[in-house]
């Protein structure tokens, strides 16, 4: 349990400098979730449950299993704004009958101290905190500075330390597949 009351049992922070306007890779990323999978091995699934204004959404992940890591689904609100010369990006599990549990997945879920977990049975990660920042570098449009934290609880029998080495290979993977993704869309545009 974290100071602020989170339930973390992997808490995992990873910057990746990418050659790509922050505005342009960001933009992508939230509003074609839905072809996440077609450049990152690492999600299944990817799809807007619906728009909840502007610049927030509930949207749908389904993860891929990852070495020893079951896969994971997650639907989350993400809300995100625009600061100075980075955008903030911030999200958390939330549960919506329009989105059932997925047999061969284990749901992420946002945990609530002393609210009972409906559907007693099913195995249910948590996810307090996912956020993310794309910033400018150095007054450089063409570079963008990509951070994500993340707050969790995997659960099943998985030691902390396999744990938290899975969660870094993951994010190590998914950086490199950020960097294909602006890659890919810097040679189209």
């Amino acid at each position: 349990m974290s100071s602020l009351g989170l339930s973390c049992t992997a808490n995992e922070l990873i910057a990746t400098e990418i050659t790509a306007n922050y505005e342009v890779l960001f933009l992508d990323l939230f509003e074609n979730i839905d072809k996440d999978h077609e450049w990152n091995p690492n999600i299944e699934l990817g799809k807007r449950i619906t728009w909840l204004g502007d610049q927030s959404d509930i949207a749908y992940h389904a993860m891929s299993d990852f070495w020893i890591l079951k896969g994971r689904d997650m639907l989350a609100a993400r809300i995100w704004r625009k600061l100075g010369d980075s955008i903030m990006m911030a999200g958390r599990s939330v549960e919506y009958s329009l989105a059932p549990l997925v047999v061969n997945k284990i749901r992420s879920i946002t945990f609530y101290p002393h609210v009972p977990i409906s559907g007693s049975g099913l195995k249910k990660a948590e996810t307090s905190l996912a956020s993310g920042r794309f910033s400018m570098v150095q007054n450089r449009p063409d570079k963008c500075l990509v951070e994500y934290l993340i707050c969790c609880d995997l659960k099943g029998w998985i030691p902390k330390p396999l744990t938290d080495a899975v969660m870094g290979k993951l994010l190590l993977s998914d950086a490199a597949n950020l960097r294909k993704r602006a890659q890919q869309t810097a040679s189209t545009q």
